[in-house]
């Protein structure tokens, strides 16, 4: 069974997104973006579903896991959500703003027994 992913933040996510469709048993099911008309294209163009806010996908979608692509000042907020559904999350760096919020996020998924992953971009480049 694939694992079912969704992606929220379309820049960097983007790359996420061709990432996870490279992977065998990962599915991305869903994206969401700030700009509701750029998730709807991205959508279209991949067969997923579209949301203008990812604690909306989060809380609607049968997922197994979400990549947080978004600025830093939203990575807290989305992160508890994901793993107050029982989540698992990759979230793009910088993890946070301050360590307070980054104490908050690891603390909200160790509660849940999720993993969380900071995401390096040269981590998943070949030569490394």
């Amino acid at each position: 069974m694939a694992v079912r992913v969704g992606i929220i933040g379309l820049g960097i996510g983007l790359r996420h997104l061709e990432e996870y469709r490279r992977l065998e048993g990962a599915q991305v099911v869903a994206v969401a973006d700030f700009d509701l008309e750029r998730a709807r294209q991205v959508a279209a163009r991949y067969g997923l579903r579209a949301y203008g806010d990812g604690a909306a996908m989060i809380d609607e979608e049968k997922l197994d896991a979400v990549s947080i692509c978004t600025p830093p000042a939203s990575h807290r907020l989305l992160t508890e959500a994901a793993a107050a559904r029982g989540l698992h999350v990759l979230c793009e760096k910088p993890m946070a703003p301050t360590l307070a919020d980054c104490d908050a996020m690891i603390a909200a998924c160790q509660r849940a027994g999720v993993t969380l992953l900071l995401g390096f971009k040269k981590r998943s480049a070949p030569p490394f």
